[in-house]
């Protein structure tokens, strides 16, 4: 069974990166677990699945996928005993995916995954540095913990100007084909192995970026509204900050765009 380590992401850099790859809705009905075995039903854009995991020795799991008619699906996620709906978003990372979840059921959230074939590639991954606290220890957000007792508790997130600086490269750099609507495999593809290079690994101008004014202020809540306006207060803060540090350090605002050097 694949490793998976998940983290939280700030909601604005959810939303930047729904906007560049389009997301497949997916919708996940649970079962109670008993002791040695749980289930759960899953429904996407590509497929239907009942999906049985069990409970081995030294607490490790083993899952058994069985297809399902799309209308049986249906059916049975009117008698699970909770749900969570989520829009998840593949991103390309260096060798691997990342799978960036916007939680619309039962309530906003925000998360980002990546898994690994084995333990030993899922301890030398190095989160990038627009990945927040890693919550992978942390049964709360387990999609099944979601649909059964609901959201968990979530840490505020902080953004910094790297962390944008590094999100934003990955919107720009999305190519046409990965803009379509994606078709998700919850598998893995063998050929996508490797670590990722480690978050310090940015440019140097990404790190002599200074902080925009009112980022020390900014607070992320789960209210989509306030979300929205925090998002534009952010761009709005930066948009002045490299204004005014533009000509200091050689950047350049072409176009009327508001990013250094940004063509």
């Amino acid at each position: 069974m694949p490793v998976s380590r998940r983290f939280q992401i700030a909601p604005p850099f959810a939303r930047l990166i729904q906007k560049s790859f389009v997301p497949a809705r997916v919708t996940e009905g649970h079962f109670p677990p008993h002791s040695e075995r749980q289930s759960h039903v899953r429904l996407d854009n590509r497929q239907a699945s009942l999906i049985l995991t069990t409970f081995g020795a030294n607490s490790e799991l083993a899952e058994e996928t069985t297809s399902l008619p799309s209308v049986h699906a249906e059916a049975l996620l009117k008698v699970c005993t909770g749900t969570v709906v989520i829009e998840r978003s593949a991103v390309p990372l260096t060798s691997m995916h990342a799978f960036v979840d916007r939680f619309v059921a039962p309530g906003p959230l925000d998360l980002v995954s990546v898994e690994f074939a084995t333990s030993t590639e899922a301890a030398g991954f190095q989160p990038p540095m627009w990945f927040g606290m890693e919550v992978s220890a942390d049964d709360r957000f387990l999609n099944r913990e979601i649909a059964l007792f609901g959201l968990p508790p979530v840490q505020e997130a902080e953004v910094s100007n790297t962390a944008l600086e590094a999100v934003l490269d990955i919107v720009d750099g999305a190519s046409a084909p990965s803009r379509a609507a994606i078709t998700l495999d919850h598998g893995l593809d063998t050929s996508d192995e490797g670590p990722t290079p480690a978050a310090g690994n940015q440019p140097a101008s990404h790190a002599a970026l200074p902080r925009a004014s009112g980022l020390d202020e900014l607070r992320l809540s789960n209210d989509r509204n306030a979300r929205d306006e925090d998002m534009a207060r952010l761009v709005e803060n930066l948009a002045a900050t490299l204004a005014e540090t533009a000509p200091r350090n050689g950047s350049k605002l072409n176009g009327g765009g508001w990013l250094p050097g940004r063509q």
